[in-house]
């Protein structure tokens, strides 16, 4: 009878093995390397019942190798594989400053900075506001001077918050203000990109109004990408399949629980391949149970991404498998 609950496994490698056979790959497969083998352990054949293999030859797993659960072909219903695309932080920058000089005036750049503490909800939000004030002369007051004035108070408040959320840089008449990058903590902190705005406003101190003079512009240079394969996607997804397969309780045991290996490195970069398939369960009723075995590719490797993916090909000819990446 099939698993109850819905699972992901994880293979990390950086090339296929030569081994022929399960028996060949245990003893003379090195770290890494990966297989793709018919559950009776000969050679991958097309439409048979197989398995994926991760050779361990590292001391992380005593047993030498990984394996997944048997994929059923025929129940196999995608294939999808993902090259790798780097992480690139959200960038927005302040200009104007050419045309803003005015006596008498506050100069305010305000980050709105989404989800501080990670409750995701978009009530969840904190300022964060660096400010330059001119008085009732600016004869010798340059855009140079009212940038680096902003530039000193924002860094100076994000020195206090610790100096990790945003990189702020200036020309002689511009503020760049990017999302410094998050070091990820599986299972207590995912390293999510810094989301935020950014506001830039100048108000006439002598005015009974307080409003914006609209003398700075803002604009976005790069929204941000969360990338694809990136080593903080791996340690992440790791920690949670590796939870499932290891110790369900996460170390509630401890010391007497069971150590977990780990594969992946946050300074890797990966190519993914995920293989969406399902078993049948018998009780209560007939419902399909769907599964993943995801594969990571070390280096994003072309020649061992496409070297999986012609194995899979072997044993999948339903067209299910895409073609090899370029």
């Amino acid at each position: 009878m099939s698993k109850v609950r819905q699972v992901e496994e994880l293979m990390v490698g950086n090339a296929v093995a030569s081994e022929a056979t399960v028996e060949a790959f245990v003893s003379d497969a090195t770290a890494k390397e990966l297989g793709v083998f018919n559950v009776d352990g000969t050679a991958v054949a097309a439409n048979e019942p197989f398995k994926i293999l991760q050779k361990t030859d590292d001391g992380l797993n005593p047993v030498g190798y990984e394996f997944s659960e048997k994929i059923y072909p025929e129940k196999v219903e995608r294939v999808t594989v993902v090259e790798y695309a780097p992480e690139t932080q959200r960038e927005e920058k302040v200009t104007g400053f050419a045309d803003a000089v005015e006596e008498n005036c506050t100069y305010v750049v305000e980050i709105r900075f989404y989800n501080p503490m990670g409750a995701h909800s978009p009530e969840n939000f904190e300022i964060i506001s660096g400010y330059y004030v001119t008085g009732s002369r600016v004869t010798n007051v340059t855009p140079e001077d009212i940038v680096d004035g902003l530039v000193e108070s924002l860094n100076l408040t994000l020195k206090h918050r610790g100096g990790k959320e945003f990189i702020v840089e200036s020309t002689a008449d511009s503020i760049t203000i990017k999302g410094y990058p998050q070091y990820a903590v599986p299972g207590k902190d995912e390293g999510r990109m810094v989301q935020f705005e950014v506001a830039a406003r100048v108000f006439d101190n002598l005015s009974p109004v307080s409003e914006d003079l609209e003398l700075l512009e803002v604009e976005v240079v790069n929204p941000g990408n969360p990338g694809r394969g990136t080593g903080k996607f791996a340690v992440n997804l790791e920690w949670f399949t590796k939870g499932f397969k290891y110790d369900v309780y996460r170390e509630t045991a401890y010391p007497a629980n069971f150590a977990t290996p780990f594969y992946t490195d946050q300074g890797q970069t990966y190519n993914v391949i995920h293989i969406h398939h399902y078993d049948d369960r018998i009780s209560p009723d007939v419902e399909r149970q769907y599964k993943t075995v995801t594969i990571l590719i070390e280096d994003a490797d072309t020649d061992a991404t496409n070297d999986v993916l012609g194995k899979l090909r072997t044993a999948i000819t339903s067209g299910k498998v895409p073609a090899d990446i370029s």
